[in-house]
């Protein structure tokens, strides 16, 4: 019988896991492309090389893992879209280099609107990440029933969702204004600061939010 994963555990994995990411989505992509560019016709061709490896890797780890996440199925859809209006704009290389930056900006709108018709998606992200957690999913239901926690998640919530756009702007403001190569590091470096941030923000929320409900319990 298979012992349940202690924290420690847990954490290495999800370190492996993160340094593996780092290495594909990070490094990866700017070599290979300096790779492929002076050995295909296009940016666009080179492109889209780079961009099919992504979409192996999201169908390797579907068939791998028998689950495809909606963030994963977002990312295919959004390639083959990008690939497709590429090709009717005569081999224009410029929806390759937006497609991921339009999603988060998709995101970012959805956010903003879900706190306008006051159903902030950020309580049912809370839900999901506390899911395997039994002790975490009663805090945050206790939490949520608390309204001035509720008020505060719902700015979380629009903060979250306006830094999405204002990302998706910059990142299309480098994707008009800096040669492919060069893109492909500025971007990448410009998203891990970002979602680096982002990480820090949902590990302080986390941390404050159990602070305040044992505050309230004692």
């Amino acid at each position: 019988m298979n012992q349940p994963e202690t924290a420690p555990q847990k954490l290495r994995r999800l370190q492996i896991k993160l340094a593996l990411n780092l290495a594909i989505n990070g490094f990866f992509p700017p070599l290979l492309y300096a790779l492929l560019r002076p050995i295909v016709a296009s940016d666009t061709i080179a492109l889209a090389l780079v961009s099919g490896v992504t979409a192996v890797r999201i169908v390797v780890g579907w068939i791998w893992n028998r689950k495809l996440s909606w963030i994963s199925l977002a990312t295919l859809l959004g390639l083959a879209v990008a690939v497709i209006v590429s090709q009717l704009l005569g081999g224009n290389p410029l929806p390759l280099k937006l497609h991921g930056p339009l999603i988060t900006g998709l995101i970012g709108a959805a956010l903003l609107i879900s706190v306008i018709v006051r159903k902030p998606l950020f309580f049912p992200l809370l839900r999901l990440l506390a899911r395997s957690q039994p002790t975490f999913a009663i805090q945050i239901e206790n939490g949520l029933s608390d309204p001035e926690n509720r008020r505060h998640l719902t700015i979380i919530t629009a903060a979250i969702g306006l830094v999405l756009i204002l990302k998706t702007a910059v990142d299309v403001l480098l994707a008009l204004t800096l040669p492919t190569d060069s893109l492909l590091v500025v971007a990448r470096l410009f998203n891990w600061g970002v979602w680096g941030s982002a990480a820090l923000l949902i590990w302080w929320i986390r941390k404050n939010w159990r602070h305040s409900i044992e505050l309230n319990q004692s």
